[in-house]
């Protein structure tokens, strides 16, 4: 079985495989409770069901290098990705998205990003957001290294957008 993620709604945790009674349908774990999809994927319901969680398949999460691995997180090997799906004895067995397999002992596997990496992305993507709501990615500025070196130092000087208000 293969689960498309990119089409999970905002906020999903876990897929939940159907029954003879259920549908599949994306799933989420919130403060120790169970939320479904609604019918049309546009808002999460309390799931009321006497389903039993522990057959619901938990939405990979990316490796950042930080602890232990554990199973069913995505790491890289040889520069590839894999998902994680059992370890024993220092050895990982891996699985590749078109079902292939591999075994690896534990300490060759590589982080999927570094915490570094995963910083400087969240970093870009606010001074782009900046940008965007500053008016300048859809003017003549677009691109222009120095508008984003303001938006870079207004950051770094804790400038934020408030919520709520004007853009």
């Amino acid at each position: 079985m293969s689960i498309d993620w990119s089409k999970a709604p905002e906020g999903a945790t876990h897929w939940a495989p159907a029954t003879n009674r259920l549908s599949s349908s994306f799933m989420k774990h919130e403060a120790g409770e169970w939320f479904c999809e609604s019918a049309n994927g546009n808002r999460w319901v309390k799931d009321e069901s006497d389903d039993h969680p522990g057959r619901y398949i938990a939405k990979p999460v990316g490796w950042t290098g930080q602890g232990e691995i554990q199973v069913g997180m995505i790491c890289r090997l040889g520069g590839k990705p894999f998902t994680l799906i059992a370890v024993h004895d220092g050895y990982g067995w891996l699985k590749t998205d078109d079902n292939g397999f591999q075994t690896a002992k534990l300490f060759k596997l590589e982080p999927l990003k570094t915490l570094q990496e995963i910083a400087a992305e969240k970093r870009q993507a606010q001074i782009d957001q900046m940008l965007t709501d500053a008016g300048i990615a859809d003017s003549a500025f677009n691109g222009d290294p120095e508008a984003e070196a303001w938006a870079a130092a207004l950051l770094d000087a804790g400038y934020r957008k408030v919520e709520g208000g004007a853009a």
